[in-house]
């Protein structure tokens, strides 16, 4: 597993914890469980620092992450006030810039 630290000129600006999937036997596939950015607008700039840290690092094929639903107030419905579950659109696309592609969605909101 890696904990890396994401710096700039020693300072640090993002944290990201990494496992490996070990239940994925025909390609080392990485699993990214954790990245957070002490400012917002440079959450592009420390995935592209660690994502090129590991695809120098480790030999894996694959980096998979897992994105969690916030409980957003549907506001669209204003008679009905209900309640979804989504993706933070900022980060996902910043995710999208790099090439990463969703294959499963799962929404549910118990989990």
């Amino acid at each position: 597993m890696y904990l890396l630290s994401v710096e700039r000129g020693g300072e640090r600006r993002g944290l990201v914890v990494v496992g490996w999937d070990s239940d994925y036997q025909s390609k080392r596939r990485l699993v990214m469980q954790h990245l957070s950015c002490l400012k917002r607008e440079e959450y592009r700039e420390c995935l592209g620092v660690v994502l090129d840290y590991l695809f120098r690092r480790d030999p894996c094929q694959e980096i998979r992450v897992g994105q969690l639903h916030q409980q957003m107030l549907d506001t669209s419905v204003v008679a009905n006030k209900s309640v979804k579950y989504e993706v933070d659109r900022q980060i996902l696309d910043h995710f999208k810039a790099m090439h990463f592609k969703w294959k499963i969605m799962n929404n549910d909101k118990y989990t």
